[in-house]
């Protein structure tokens, strides 16, 4: 419990934020692999993200944790879009400081986490790992979910 309350002390915020930022991950949050080719990406394999209308809880998470907004803008009358997203390290503290407060997405950040810890490596785990977070699906796949 010492080490969470000096994680908070660092990223210098509290638990409160913490549960809000969770809230906003478990509902309008993702937790994917990016996949290169056929290859998994060795760097910054694994991204989260959380994407809404409203722009500034975005800022508050990245003002805490780091990582990018994008903007999307869409057509009228829709609101542009906002995305935050973070890779690596930044989404492990996150899904590290997150995690307590999680329902829906408890088990895929265990997954994300286990994941994290397999570092640059290939192994056969890291492999199973990541398509339980994130399947890959082949054109027939695709074709075949629509």
């Amino acid at each position: 419990m010492e080490d969470r309350a000096f994680t908070l002390e660092l990223l210098r915020t509290n638990e409160t934020e913490i549960a809000y930022l969770a809230g906003l991950f478990d509902g309008e949050g993702s937790v994917v692999i990016v996949w290169v080719g056929r290859q998994l990406a060795l760097y910054g394999g694994l991204r989260i993200a959380i994407e809404m209308t409203t722009p500034e809880p975005l800022r508050f998470a990245q003002r805490i944790f780091g990582g990018k907004i994008y903007v999307t803008e869409r057509y009228s009358p829709h609101k542009p879009l906002s995305h935050w997203s973070l890779c690596g390290a930044k989404a492990s503290v996150f899904l590290r400081a997150v995690e307590p407060y999680l329902i829906v997405k408890h088990e895929k950040t265990n997954l994300a986490l286990s994941f994290l810890a397999y570092g640059r490596t290939q192994s056969p785990r890291k492999r199973e790992l990541a398509e339980l977070i994130t399947p890959r699906q082949t054109k027939n796949q695709n074709d075949i979910a629509r």
